[in-house]
């Protein structure tokens, strides 16, 4: 393990600050940075000994969602950072996607799964990404302003949206066990 090069975090921290300028949550005004450094304090939480899973949740979406190359990442922060971030990042689109766009999202997720492989770093940072995006639904949820119109932000709705966090749950929890992170993940989730 890798314990925590703070200077290093405050460098991600900038760098993901910079990639994701302008960014909002969706169907929100919440700034995007706010994603990845939950994420962050998450991993942060239950690994703190692990500086490069921590990095990674600062950098996981900078790849997807920026025109950040992984080879900036890399370069910059590591090659196991660049290995993290690569795994949790969804997979090129290709042509043998199905037309209708309910089995089209879903056969993507069911990739985004495999490519997690078994690296337990990884599936740790994919169950912080969930939960983060998970304790983001409750409060809206909970939320009179938004309520149960929080799942038009999404492209199929509430049921496959809750289908593929619980494969997420399923998987890391197949990958990684009992872990705390993990137990929290399930919570949450079961609330929804």
């Amino acid at each position: 393990m890798q314990k925590l090069d703070y200077e290093g975090f405050n460098r991600a921290l900038i760098f993901a600050l910079n990639a994701h300028t302008a960014q909002l949550r969706k169907g929100t005004g919440i700034p995007y940075i706010t994603h990845p450094v939950n994420v962050a304090e998450t991993l942060a939480y239950y690994y703190l000994d692990s500086g490069a899973l921590i990095i990674a949740g600062l950098l996981h979406d900078v790849v997807e969602d920026t025109d950040t190359p992984l080879s900036l990442v890399k370069e910059t922060f590591g090659e196991r950072v660049a290995i993290l971030v690569n795994a949790v990042t969804k997979p090129l689109e290709h042509d043998n996607l199905p037309t209708d766009k309910v089995e089209r999202w879903r056969v993507q997720r069911l990739e985004m799964l495999a490519h997690l492989g078994n690296d337990k770093d990884v599936l740790r940072l994919k169950a912080a990404d969930a939960l983060a995006n998970l304790k983001a639904i409750q409060r809206d949820l909970a939320n009179p302003g938004v309520g149960d119109t929080i799942w038009s932000r999404f492209k199929v709705g509430r049921e496959e949206s809750l289908w593929y966090y619980k494969e997420i749950q399923t998987r890391v929890h197949e990958g990684i066990g009992n872990e705390p992170l993990i137990g929290e993940l399930e919570v949450v989730l079961g609330r929804l």
